[in-house]
């Protein structure tokens, strides 16, 4: 194993966050190459007008087409589509419009796909990467698609023509691109240097289930001292979703050990930040909203284990946690979870709606109930609501007494609530259908 050339790999611009087009991603062309830069952008002063983002004539023709119809017309041409993520306040993605507007990158580019560019702050670029189901860790990012719309490779490079070409070399050659990994891994390949590729992808792609897989197989055949190395660190922030990796959890165990590798100018985070980004991210994923209680306490613990203050770990966690009382049927549990944090915390009149609607709309029994009333109790006595917020509480009141068969309470509190909204000349529809369901029962 070379773990020099895995470094290497990682650190193909860094800037970037990310590796560009690597040896295992390549086609065998003697025209197609990678060139392993180890080092990063300069940094310059940042733009915020676009000016600075516009292509020379020659270079890569981007469609001023909306992004939809761009992949209509690829479908009717039957040609691949290539997507630059950017932001004109980014000097990285600045630096690469001399790049994209020579002549033999826009020969290449414009021959071999339809070009679109998106900037990242709008919010019809972020809808659409949502519906895409694409994460943007970094910029510029490169999107390639097929003819039919699908993600066929991801990635950034240097700002350097040949690596711009390589890349969309790679991307449009079926074999090597990111959208054929799953076959080269089904079919046993093992390379470390591939499995870096398909964890990059896989997370780019939002498949957090192959990527744990890949990465899980990835770090099984390092050596001893991978771990507390540079390497390790590029691997654990570029490519890592899962808290329960052999590697997060050594990150977890021994911050100190890191903290040499710090480097602001390189954007690379202090350990602390990337222990506690990994253990968030693996708690509100997917796999994460199936953790059993017991499972989210030693998340708790794992964030104290990084420095975080222990009532701030107990806060955050105490949501998953709940969630998972109620899917084992142990509703006092998340009371008394609850009752804890009432009593330690001074919570705000939003906080106190936002408890009692999650308890009364996803509670499995009704346990919960009078401990949901004597909450709302105590922020209607202390908290000094807003008439508005008081018809909340009071809604949310009347919902509880119901659940418990109140009928005179739920009623009750269902009047107070609409008198309240209508002092506060809010929309008092919600009231108005409460006190109809609360006349039904």
């Amino acid at each position: 194993m070379n773990t020099n050339h895995q470094l290497t790999r990682l650190f193909v611009g860094l800037s970037l966050f990310i590796a560009g087009p690597t040896l295992a991603q390549q086609p065998a062309k003697k025209a197609v190459t990678t060139k392993t830069i180890i080092k990063t952008v300069p940094a310059k002063p940042a733009a915020s007008h676009e000016g600075d983002m516009h292509i020379k004539p020659g270079g890569i023709n981007f469609s001023k087409l909306s992004i939809e119809q761009v992949f209509e017309q690829a479908k009717q041409q039957n040609k691949p589509i290539f997507v630059e993520i950017y932001s004109p306040s980014c000097h990285v993605c600045q630096s690469f419009i001399p790049i994209l507007s020579e002549k033999k990158v826009g020969t290449f580019y414009n021959q071999t796909f339809l070009n679109a560019r998106l900037p990242l702050e709008e919010k019809a670029t972020q809808a659409w990467l949502e519906k895409q189901k694409v994460y943007i860790p970094s910029l510029p990012m490169f999107l390639y698609f097929t003819p039919e719309g699908k993600i066929a490779h991801v990635g950034s490079t240097n700002p350097a023509a040949d690596d711009v070409i390589n890349i969309g070399t790679v991307a449009a050659n079926p074999t090597y691109q990111g959208s054929n990994y799953a076959a080269r891994y089904q079919n046993g390949e093992r390379d470390p240097n591939f499995l870096i590729d398909y964890g990059y992808f896989s997370k780019i792609t939002r498949d957090t289930t192959t990527n744990i897989r890949v990465l899980e197989d990835y770090v099984k055949q390092q050596p001893a001292d991978f771990y507390g190395s540079q390497t390790a660190y590029l691997v654990l922030f570029k490519l890592m979703m899962d808290v329960d990796n052999p590697l997060t959890q050594h990150l977890i165990n021994n911050i100190g050990m890191y903290k040499k590798y710090e480097n602001p100018t390189a954007n690379l985070p202090a350990p602390i930040n990337l222990a506690d980004g990994l253990i968030m991210s693996s708690l509100y994923s997917p796999r994460g909203n199936a953790y059993s209680s017991e499972k989210v306490k030693q998340v708790r613990q794992m964030m104290v284990k990084i420095g975080l203050d222990p009532r701030l770990a107990a806060n955050r966690t105490v949501i998953p946690e709940i969630n998972a009382y109620f899917r084992e049927k142990t509703t006092s549990s998340a009371v008394a979870r609850l009752d804890s944090l009432v009593e330690q915390n001074k919570l705000s009149i939003p906080e106190y709606s936002f408890i009692a609607n999650y308890f009364n709309t996803k509670s499995p029994d009704t346990v919960d109930a009078p401990s949901l009333i004597r909450w709302i109790d105590k922020a209607l006595a202390v908290g000094k609501p807003t008439p508005a917020q008081q018809a909340e509480l009071q809604a949310e009141r009347a919902e509880a007494f119901r659940r418990i068969g109140q009928k005179d309470n739920a009623k009750s509190a269902a009047q107070k609530a609409l008198a309240l909204a209508q002092t506060a000349k809010a929309d008092t529809k919600r009231y108005k259908d409460l006190i109809e369901k609360m006349n039904g029962i």
